[in-house]
């Protein structure tokens, strides 16, 4: 069993590590009651100053619950970073939070470039083909008149005038029927 002394209980309180986490979770609580009254008093402003049909106008559809979030969030991840900061762990947090964001990143540019590679290589064929603008082509059950080549793409215009937008890479992939007028 474990003895409670006034000694045990003093050498406990003034564990540097104790004060610390005591004091981070201090941090943590204020920081928790603060965004809630500096949200609250955000939506009162919102609501006070007639500024909900000016944010509505501009394609906001709740704003008083939109600045509300914000302003909740902000003040949740700034305490987060100074209990960290207080804690010892802040450039730790910092480096792995960089490390995330990066990667987000690289992911995001490889999703969105993989197709715009593709279709950038395939243009050196599209552009072999020589195809002429009002040449009338089909390809993967598409027709219409060449109304221009791009890097990315080939512009149709189909029979009933639409616009016909077919990517360079298909023209790797897919046969092509040239039709002359």
């Amino acid at each position: 069993m474990i003895e409670l002394s006034a000694l045990g209980i003093k050498t406990f309180l003034e564990n540097p590590f104790f004060l610390k986490a005591a004091t981070a979770g201090v941090i943590i609580s204020a920081g928790i009651i603060t965004a809630h009254f500096v949200g609250s008093a955000f939506g009162l402003l919102i609501q006070k100053a007639g500024l909900r049909k000016w944010f509505e106008v501009h394609g906001i559809k709740n704003p008083t619950a939109v600045i509300q979030n914000i302003s909740k969030y902000l003040i949740l991840v700034l305490a987060f970073f100074l209990a960290l900061l207080r804690l010892g762990l802040f450039e730790f947090a910092i480096g792995i939070i960089v490390a995330v964001v990066v990667g987000l990143v690289m992911i995001a540019s490889y999703l969105e470039l993989r197709d715009s590679a593709a279709n950038l290589f395939a243009y050196v064929f599209v552009s072999g083909m020589k195809l002429g603008k009002g040449e009338v082509i089909r390809i993967s059950g598409l027709e219409g008149k060449v109304k221009s080549t791009g890097l990315l793409e080939v512009v149709l215009e189909g029979k009933k005038n639409d616009i016909i937008i077919i990517p360079n890479r298909l023209f790797l992939k897919s046969k092509v029927h040239r039709q002359t007028l």
